[in-house]
């Protein structure tokens, strides 16, 4: 067992700890080939088109900003594989599509709030935030003080 140097926790297990998230996006994305990555984006935009699932709206927007990231760079690569950053993406773009992840989409408040994580954690990971990396979105950045 890998213990998580943040929670203490098994690496990957924690679901509220954005190093565990990062752990389980790593790991699921080295798994992923180059069929597994495209059908992670067609899947993507189904779900986007469907309304998303009865997800909340952040993890909504994520996850479209996720499809999105995906999706251009399939159809810019003419053989894209499963490159890291692709695979990172697919990888959590399947895991919120998945209900049954590690706390279930029904469970009231906890459900969505992995998803929203391993979005967030992807986003950053990608550089897709629009925040500095380390940066908690829509906070100052650590050691500054806002004006």
């Amino acid at each position: 067992m890998i213990q998580c140097k943040s929670c203490r926790m098994e690496h990957g297990t924690n679901r509220t700890c954005p190093d565990c998230m990062r752990a389980l996006l790593r790991d699921g994305a080295k798994r992923l080939d180059e069929a597994q990555v495209r059908e992670a984006a067609a899947k993507g935009r189904e779900w986007l088109d469907s309304g998303g699932g009865g997800a909340p709206p952040e993890v909504v927007d994520k996850t479209a900003r996720l499809v999105a990231f995906l999706s251009d760079r399939l159809v810019r690569s003419s053989a894209p594989g499963a490159g890291d950053d692709l695979a990172l993406a697919a990888f959590a773009i399947r895991y919120v599509l998945d209900p049954r992840d590690l706390a279930p989409d029904h469970l009231p408040g906890a459900g969505w709030a992995d998803d929203l994580l391993v979005a967030k954690v992807a986003l950053e990971d990608l550089r897709l935030s629009g925040e500095p990396p380390g940066k908690p979105e829509g906070g100052p950045a650590k050691g500054r003080r806002r004006k």
